[in-house]
């Protein structure tokens, strides 16, 4: 959706609307009757990436996908989505890519019994992949012509799942949760009796047809709708930062991410409750607009960085790097604050070469299907930096003894063993200022992989990562005297720091003492 899901509105009025980027195709499906083999299907869509490569090959793209086959492998790696995650990281061109693939749809004869059908349709194939996105549906479109379709109601409420979406529910505990978000894929309605469903124009989207229709314009709905608009929103992004990593663009549109209140209010406050969440909508629905702009409520910090997770000590592969950021927050201002609260979200996003053949998952000592894992931590208020040093390089070491993620649980979401599902973590610590002015420091680490097991030299990889660090309060009024109320403004000091020195990141040995600035 070249437009995104306003054309409707851009043709109703008559101001010009500039675009910031362009729309390529590539045919990957032969011509009825004809099929592709299933064990091509990886090869074929390499092929086609290949295609608009070579055509122009210095172009910044997002790659959108929205054929899908059965969701048969229910979260293990595929032929298919081990292609997606290897085109993704780029380790064998040094070439990485943003791809966005579709959650796939659900049964139409199902559909009316939303959302239980929802929940136990999987996401289809290649929609496991790890390093791509995977998109489902939401919806908030309910307005239909009630004289046309007298007896007929919205099958979904606004706000939430679209009826098309599929989910990972059925999903095993170790894969990724997908989709990654949802964004706009129209609704149905259904007979009060439940014996007929129904596609109003009202609840589509509007998009331009293909051009050897006929047809100028033409109706657009479900994951293949939302996916487009994905790949859109990302090439808006990256027209505006056309420098920053596929992984990053990736980690923004993920940060951006909220669930709407249907979404937050069909599940409770338990752990099981935010996998499922989680599992049915992602992280929610992603703006364009708060993944581009840095308000003044909002603080955000980006984070491009490579680190060398393993290294070989005779015969052994250890460990070797971790980054350590301080976060430039204005200590002062946020201890003005006080008991105020205040949340501060992370994201962490990086790719992971998938293992040729290996399709295990998380297997105790044995190979995985993760060349690497990342982790991420935040300085408790009362730590040392040593401390806190020492802290992540146990956690570490724990987490390859014991296959579980450990860390920091207090004040977090989803905490340390709900976050670490597949290459991209998400996880939002909300507490006081004054809390969050003696945090000021957080570490990614690294995890074991097929990296550090295998028998060739993949230990001396570089891995590298985005990560992704804001602060939101809301606006606070201080009484400054009697007469002159004013607000604590959280933006300038930060602006003020970067502008001297942006931050400093640091490099450390995962064990060690010494760093280097």
């Amino acid at each position: 959706m070249l437009y995104g899901r306003h054309l409707a509105d851009l043709l109703a009025g008559t101001e010009l609307h500039a675009l910031t980027h362009r729309l390529e195709s590539v045919r990957i499906l032969p011509p009825k009757p004809y099929e592709n083999e299933r064990r091509l299907y990886g090869a074929i869509t390499s092929q086609a990436i290949s295609r608009v490569e070579i055509a122009a090959p210095d172009r910044v793209r997002s790659f959108c996908m929205a054929v899908t086959t059965d969701g048969r492998d229910r979260g293990r790696p595929s032929s298919w989505s081990g292609v997606v995650d290897q085109i993704c990281g780029g380790f064998a061109d040094q070439n990485p890519r943003l791809f966005f693939l579709s959650a796939g749809n659900t049964d139409p004869n199902e559909r009316h019994r939303y959302p239980e059908s929802n929940d136990t349709d999987p996401v289809q194939d290649p929609g496991q992949a790890w390093n791509a996105i995977t998109v489902g549906a939401c919806t908030d479109r309910v307005t239909y012509d009630h004289d046309r379709f007298p007896g007929y109601a919205p099958i979904a409420p606004a706000g939430d799942l679209s009826p098309s979406s599929t989910t990972s529910l059925t999903w095993d505990k170790p894969w990724p949760y997908k989709p990654d978000f949802v964004l706009e894929g129209g609704n149905q309605i259904a007979h009060t009796d439940k014996r007929w469903v129904m596609d109003p124009d009202d609840m589509t989207m509007l998009t331009t047809a293909h051009a050897t229709t006929g047809r100028v314009l033409a109706d657009f709905r479900d994951t293949s709708a939302a996916t487009a608009q994905a790949a859109g929103i990302a090439a808006a992004l990256q027209a505006v930062y056309p420098k920053l990593w596929p992984e990053t663009i990736r980690g923004l549109l993920v940060h951006s991410a909220e669930w709407t209140d249907r979404m937050r209010a069909a599940f409770g406050d338990k752990k099981t409750d935010h996998i499922n969440r989680l599992r049915r909508y992602g992280y929610g629905v992603p703006s364009l607009a708060r993944a581009r702009d840095s308000a003044r409520d909002s603080l955000t910090m980006v984070i491009e960085q490579a680190i060398q997770p393993f290294t070989k000590e005779g015969s052994d592969i250890k460990t070797k790097e971790m980054g350590l950021h301080n976060l430039p927050w204005p200590k002062d201002q946020l201890l003005e604050l006080g008991e105020t609260k205040v949340t501060m979200r992370v994201t962490l996003s990086y790719f992971i070469e998938p293992k040729p053949g290996r399709r295990e998952g998380f297997v105790k000592h044995r190979h995985r299907y993760q060349s690497h894992g990342l982790r991420f931590e935040v300085k408790r208020p009362q730590e040392t930096l040593d401390d806190f040093r020492k802290r992540v390089s146990q956690a570490a070491r724990h987490e390859e003894e014991e296959f579980e993620a450990v860390g920091d649980t207090s004040g977090w979401e989803l905490g340390p063993q709900l976050r670490t599902r597949g290459s991209i973590h998400c996880d939002w610590w909300t507490g006081t200022a004054a809390d969050l002015a003696n945090s000021g420091v957080i570490a990614v680490y690294p995890v074991s992989g097929w990296w550090r097991e295998s028998k060739g030299n993949d230990w001396s990889k570089e891995a590298r990562y985005a990560l992704l660090v804001s602060i939101r309060a809301e606006p606070v009024r201080v009484a400054v005297s009697l007469f002159t109320p004013t607000e604590i403004d959280l933006y300038s000091p930060i602006q003020t720091t970067i502008l001297a020195a942006i931050e400093q990141e640091v490099t450390t040995e995962v064990g060690g003492e010494s760093a280097t600035g």
